[in-house]
């Protein structure tokens, strides 16, 4: 590709590339990225409504919130049951929320541990396209409680 087809006028995402030069030369360069510049906003609006799609089929109790973190965190079924130490089938009734109900504590600790969340966040959650003021948990020796910050 030839030097000046390849430059891309976006400073959000910037790229190398190895191109052909103005004097017959090969080199590297750095440029804007193509996608980015032309598809990223729509792929950030298309996961926003995904997000807050999940978000509407939780609070309608169609799924739980395993299944909600699951697509939040962008994981498969059996990613989470690896790294929680259960089997698929148990992730996948645990998205279901009448086996949710059923979880122990200690499991339900083990996929917010996973997820990067307090336990606590399991059974609250606060949509992410929200514009109220952000809540500031903060862990205590208990692992089963946070304390809120305002």
């Amino acid at each position: 590709m030839k030097e000046k087809d390849a430059y891309i006028d976006f400073d959000g995402h910037r790229v190398t590339m190895f191109v052909e030069k103005e004097d017959g030369s090969y080199g590297s360069m750095e440029t804007g990225s193509y996608l980015a510049s032309n598809y990223l906003d729509d792929f950030w609006q298309k996961m926003q409504h995904f997000h807050k799609n999940a978000y509407e089929q939780l609070i309608s109790n169609k799924i739980s919130p395993i299944a909600f973190y699951l697509i939040m965190k962008e994981m498969a079924p059996a990613d989470a049951a690896v790294r929680v130490g259960i089997s698929a089938s148990a992730v996948k009734k645990h998205m279901q929320p009448k086996y949710f109900s059923r979880m122990t504590l200690s499991t339900a600790q083990r996929y917010a541990d996973v997820f990067g969340i307090h336990l606590a966040n399991l059974f609250q959650v606060m949509p992410e396209f929200s514009v109220q003021a952000p809540v500031k948990q903060k862990k205590s020796f208990n692992p089963f409680v946070v304390t809120i910050e305002s």
